[in-house]
């Protein structure tokens, strides 16, 4: 190579076209990461508009399934239960148990966080938040119909859960248990049976108010 070839590529004009090449290739790389940028937020933009419905758009909500009460054994006590006493909420108080024609209560002994889960779904909560013993909500009256009470909390009934036996108690008054339910309901759940509100029963004290509606299985 002669010196005047070497001279030739070290010559400012070409050293000015190496210049022009890489500012060129600068302002493409810029141009399409910024349409990318673009792109990018106008997708979050319309993504972000659905992300409250949990779904992403033209997607349809899924059908709600219908509650169905559950089907118990034959040999399972049919049994209706209650929320009643002094001072509460609608979706706390005494625990109730209706059977054979009369109201009666539950004992405290035993009884667990589990039995509380049970008791609230079967009235139609979601799930229960706590349990009180000794007669928080006032002493009912009556029979005490569930002593002694063993659940795992996935029974469908009060009456599947160990026990002594319905009706087969030592427990006074002063040990009726009582609950409190998440105010959230089960989707679609409904009562088999309604009775109208505040009405006394052999259970229940004057001036005391008690959720009667109940489900028959």
């Amino acid at each position: 190579m002669c010196l005047c070839d070497w001279w030739s590529m070290r010559s400012p004009a070409h050293s000015g076209g190496r210049h022009k090449n890489l500012l060129s290739l600068s302002v493409i790389m810029l141009a399409l990461w910024s349409v990318s940028f673009v792109l990018l937020s106008i997708w979050r933009f319309s993504h972000a508009q659905y992300e409250h419905l949990g779904y992403h758009p033209g997607y349809e909500d899924p059908a709600q399934e219908l509650y169905t009460a559950p089907e118990l054994p034959e040999d399972i006590p049919k049994i209706q239960l209650r929320l009643a006493g002094e001072k509460r909420k609608h979706n706390e108080g005494r625990i109730e148990v209706f059977y054979e024609g009369e109201w009666g209560t539950v004992c405290d002994d035993d009884f667990t966080i589990h039995a509380a889960q049970v008791v609230c779904r079967e009235l139609g909560y979601v799930e229960a938040v706590s349990w009180s013993p000794s007669s928080k909500y006032g002493k009912g009256e009556g029979r005490i119909w569930f002593d002694n009470v063993h659940c795992k909390g996935n029974e469908k009934s009060l009456a599947q859960c160990e026990s002594n036996g319905i009706g087969v108690s030592d427990c006074k008054h002063t040990e009726d248990v009582g609950v409190v339910c998440s105010d959230k309901r089960i989707p679609g759940f409904k009562f088999v049976n309604t009775l109208t509100n505040n009405v006394n029963s052999p259970a229940e004290k004057p001036g005391e108010k008690a959720r009667v509606s109940f489900s028959i299985y």
